[in-house]
C-alpha cells in the first residue's frame, strides 16, 4: 500500500493517506452533496480502509453551516458513529487518511447535534473542547503504514 503526505502543497503534516481513493464507495446520506478536493480523498481513503462509512453532512446549505465555516467551505463532514467505540475508529482512520481534525461527538456532542457522529476536517481546527486553535481536536495520533519496514530499518530484503 503506497502513503504520501496529504497537504498537497508539499508541506506540513506527517499524516498519511492512502493514494488511490475509491470514490465510488464513499456512501453518503440521502441528498448530502459529494465531497471534493481534499476532503474526497480523506473520504475515499476512509470508505475504502475502514468498514461502516457514512457520511451525514458534508456542504449543504443549512442553517448550522453559515458562510466561511468548514462545511460551508467543502472542508469538513460528518460521519455516523452508531457507538462511542465506532467513534473512536473512525476517528482513527480519518487521522490514518489525513483529516487534520476531528471531534467526537458522541462524548462531545454540538449545540445542534441531531444524532451520534464524528465531525472531521481538512484544516486544523478553532478547538474549544481542547481550548486551542490550529489542533487536531479528538484526532489521535496517525498510525504510521509500513513505519517498521522501511528501507533504512533493515527489514526488506
Amino acid at each position: 500500500m503506497t502513503f504520501v503526505n496529504p497537504s498537497s502543497n508539499g508541506g506540513g503534516s506527517s499524516t498519511a493517506k492512502k493514494t488511490t481513493p475509491a470514490a465510488d464507495t464513499v456512501h453518503y446520506k440521502g441528498k448530502v452533496p459529494a465531497a471534493t478536493g481534499d476532503l474526497k480523498n480523506v473520504l475515499s481513503c476512509m470508505a475504502d480502509e475502514c468498514s461502516g462509512v457514512t457520511v451525514t453532512s458534508t456542504s449543504e446549505p443549512i442553517p448550522q453551516h453559515p458562510h466561511g465555516t468548514p462545511h460551508a467551505d467543502g472542508e469538513a463532514a460528518d460521519l455516523r458513529a452508531n457507538s462511542a467505540d465506532q467513534a473512536r475508529q473512525l476517528l482513527q482512520c480519518a487521522s490514518d487518511c489525513g483529516a487534520q481534525y476531528g471531534k467526537n461527538e458522541v462524548l462531545h456532542p454540538s449545540a445542534h447535534s441531531t444524532h451520534m457522529h464524528v465531525h472531521i476536517q481538512t484544516i486544523p481546527g478553532l478547538d474549544s473542547h481542547h481550548h486551542h486553535a490550529g489542533g487536531r481536536g479528538d484526532l489521535p495520533t496517525p498510525n504510521l503504514p509500513d513505519a517498521g519496514n522501511k528501507p533504512d530499518s533493515g527489514n526488506n530484503p
